[in-house]
């Protein structure tokens, strides 16, 4: 896809250098299908990518019941767009004033149909059916980066 592509492209030669992209290592993606049973597509091997609803869980946690007041939330899962994202038309939203400023953003997991993707919401909840991708959603890109480099920690 357009995503998969940018990301290990435009992305990764515009964020790292030469020396940092050499430290980052090749993953095999897995690639489920979606909740409601949209095709997750073929296995990959990216160096940068974006993670999957059961990934999401697994390294922030499930949003959870606070109260009436609050609703849904999972603080861990929430974002604020930086001045970059906006400036490329990612929107900060002021749903609830729990949430002002936070962002919704994609996963890589399908969404309810094709051509939708699932995302997290300002909330930081999962939403599995997603959204159709168009823009507005911000992108938080993943890497694994080799802990036994040379380049690790040092700062240019």
């Amino acid at each position: 896809c357009e995503m998969r592509s940018w990301l290990n492209t435009t992305f990764m030669d515009a964020a790292f250098s030469l020396e940092e992209q050499e430290d980052i290592v090749a993953t095999k993606i897995t690639n489920p299908d979606g909740k409601h049973g949209t095709d997750g597509g073929n296995d990959t091997v990216d160096m940068v990518y974006l993670l999957s609803n059961e990934e999401s869980i697994k390294y922030f946690g499930e949003a959870v019941y606070v109260d009436k007041e609050i609703g849904w939330q999972n603080e861990k899962s929430c974002t604020m767009p930086t001045e970059y994202a906006k400036a490329q038309g990612v929107e900060a939203k002021n749903i609830k004033k729990w949430y002002a400023g936070n962002c919704e953003w994609w996963l890589r997991t399908p969404g309810q149909g094709t051509n939708w993707a699932s995302m997290m919401g300002t909330n930081g909840g999962l939403i599995t059916g997603g959204r159709y991708v168009t823009g507005g959603l911000a992108v938080r890109p993943v890497t694994w980066i080799d802990l036994e480099s040379d380049c690790v920690g040092k700062v240019n």
